[in-house]
């Protein structure tokens, strides 16, 4: 039997242009986005808490209002208060106001509002979560390269939080001091706001 020579032949022609002038080109992602590879979260962390967050604290809703809000009525506290980020069903609140220190435990410190029981507690040990990055509704996701960008500052933040607030608190902490506050919160809709309400300090002074 004759074998087909002539459509060997077009076939080994098409695998050589092929090979020559390939028809889809992989790039690495790395030389798509310079940005991203050359971005600082530390630095962008600590120009963004020098230049914007502490400044917005003068500007923070007062805590007393924000919390009996949320006791009233959390979801009209949180269309009021609340801020939130993407499609993310958590609130997060940002405010200030002085309060009495009512417990110095290990699991943080204990605030009275107004007289009572405990309003809000700081914790005093390593932080989690994003309501230091989130909560003044300053930081645009969309401006960032990648969502690792954007968690990164919020760890930053955190470590900020850790090394400029949280030790002077630890050791100033006393029942019947009475400290001033910029703080941050988040509040899961499913389980509506805790008493005290877990919060960050973003600032802390006493008095």
């Amino acid at each position: 039997m004759r074998r087909p020579w002539g459509i060997f032949l077009a076939g080994a022609l098409l695998l050589a242009a092929a090979a020559l002038f390939p028809p889809v080109r992989f790039h690495r992602l790395r030389a798509e986005r310079p940005a991203a590879a050359g971005f600082q979260a530390p630095a962008y962390a600590r120009k963004f808490w020098r230049e914007r967050l502490l400044p917005a604290g003068e500007r923070a809703a007062p805590a007393s209002e924000v919390l009996a809000a949320l006791r009233r009525d959390p979801a009209a506290a949180e269309k009021k208060y609340g801020r939130t980020i993407g499609d993310s069903d958590t609130r997060y609140f940002f405010f200030q106001g002085t309060g009495t220190v009512v417990a110095d435990g290990k699991s943080g410190v204990a605030l009275a509002l107004a007289g009572g029981g405990a309003d809000l507690i700081f914790p005093t040990g390593f932080l989690f979560g994003n309501a230091v990055r989130d909560a003044s509704g300053l930081l645009d996701p969309g401006a960032f390269a990648n969502s690792q960008d954007f968690n990164a500052v919020a760890a930053e933040l955190n470590h900020l939080v850790e090394t400029r607030v949280l030790p002077a608190l630890r050791d100033g902490a006393r029942p019947g001091r009475r400290l001033r506050f910029v703080a941050a919160a988040e509040v899961d809709p499913d389980d509506g706001p805790a008493r005290p309400l877990p919060a960050v300090p973003v600032e802390a002074a006493f008095e």
